[in-house]
């Protein structure tokens, strides 16, 4: 349980993230982009608590150690990508839509299979509403 102190009163950070990704669960799920990392293991646990639907994504990119590999091959539904023609020191420059609804635009530089889902990600139509 992680709790907060606030002039305002107690705040149980994992219940409140909870809530949010229910309240926000998109119809086809969330789309969590897992590294093996301390943030990407927090969001796997949170959305696995709260019940919603996520597809989990590592893009292999030829720079993480064999050890993160393995450790994240643990993980029965974390998609591992691999793509055609990657190689080590592969990198791309892109600039990519940050908030499409006030047209603000973020720099991203990635390498390999990152910078060709950022790509595609930058390639996308916009869905109609």
């Amino acid at each position: 349980m992680l709790v907060e102190q606030t002039l305002y009163g107690t705040v149980d950070k994992v219940a409140e993230a909870i809530h949010i990704l229910r309240e926000y669960e998109p119809d086809e799920g969330y789309y969590v982009a897992f590294s093996g990392g301390k943030d990407s293991l927090c969001v796997y646990w949170l959305t696995k608590i709260a019940g919603v639907k996520a597809d989990y994504h590592y893009s292999f990119t030829t720079v993480d150690p064999p050890e993160l590999i393995k450790f994240i091959r643990t993980f029965d539904d974390v998609q591992i990508e691999i793509l055609e023609g990657l190689k080590a020191g592969d990198l791309i420059c892109t600039t990519l839509p940050a908030n499409p609804a006030d047209g603000t635009q973020v720099q991203a530089i990635a390498t390999g299979a990152a910078a060709e889902a950022a790509q595609s990600v930058q390639s996308q139509p916009e869905a109609e509403e």
